[in-house]
């Protein structure tokens, strides 16, 4: 495949991490992050925002904050975004307690099938290649040097603890990610792939102007998203292998 944006021949892929490149929390109890972090709202007055997923709270405290509401599977650009979101307590406390889980996890993950295999034989082809997660940045260079040591040769753009609430389905990391990759050849957004197991990455996907692939390694994942407009391709790949035999 040819055309504006591809670098050396290649599609740039961006990929997520957790249900992606790995089972993040396969071996992790998360019972007592979410009391922990149930904790710290409740001080705030934002225990009701306890029930939802862990790893969306920044996001959803964000969106509280500004009186609106994060709806599932998209993203709009706030209208206001305070400044004194950017030294909230209350955020950066909710960016350490994931922190802190991430990085044992990343002790014990269990790559996807293929993983090591196909990432490792894309950096050696200089394939441009990032990782663009809502986990931390630090939990994935625990994750290479642990299991995958190609990972330490290409872009993370992670959670970043400034600003946690700014992740997929925001599509800044996207974009960031792109600009990082296109230093000596500017890369188009159109040309690009975001791959990852989630409603988020596919809405960050479709904001950002990229093609999508659902990844799909446990069966209750392959339930998940299934693609976007553009994608090569149905239904989510199961592990790098089929990725690879999809995106060349």
């Amino acid at each position: 495949m040819t055309g504006r944006g591809v670098v050396g021949g290649h599609v740039p892929v961006l990929l997520d991490l957790d249900g992606t490149i790995c089972l993040l929390f396969a071996h992790t109890d998360l019972d007592p992050l979410h009391r922990r972090v149930a904790t710290l709202l409740r001080a705030h007055g934002l225990e009701h925002l306890a029930d939802g997923d862990v790893f969306t709270t920044p996001t959803r405290v964000a969106a509280a904050r500004r009186g609106s509401r994060l709806r599932r599977g998209s993203w709009s650009r706030p209208a206001t975004e305070p400044d004194t979101l950017r030294t909230d307590p209350l955020l950066s406390g909710i960016d350490a307690l994931l922190t802190e889980v991430e990085l044992r996890a990343a002790d014990t993950a269990p790559l996807v099938a293929g993983a090591e295999e196909v990432i490792t034989g894309w950096v050696d082809a200089d394939r441009p290649l990032a990782v663009v997660t809502n986990n931390s940045p630090a939990c994935v260079g625990r994750l290479a040097r642990r299991s995958l040591p190609a990972l330490a040769e290409v872009p993370v753009i992670g959670r970043d603890p400034r600003r946690p609430e700014r992740a997929k389905p925001d599509p800044r990391g996207i974009h960031l990610a792109l600009s990082l990759l296109g230093r000596d050849a500017p890369v188009d957004a159109s040309s690009a792939v975001m791959v990852g197991d989630s409603l988020s990455d596919l809405a960050a996907a479709r904001a950002a102007g990229c093609r999508f692939v659902g990844m799909g390694p446990t069966a209750a994942k392959r339930s998940r998203p299934r693609g976007a407009p553009g994608e090569t391709g149905a239904g989510p790949v199961v592990d790098f292998h089929a990725l690879r035999d999809r995106l060349g």
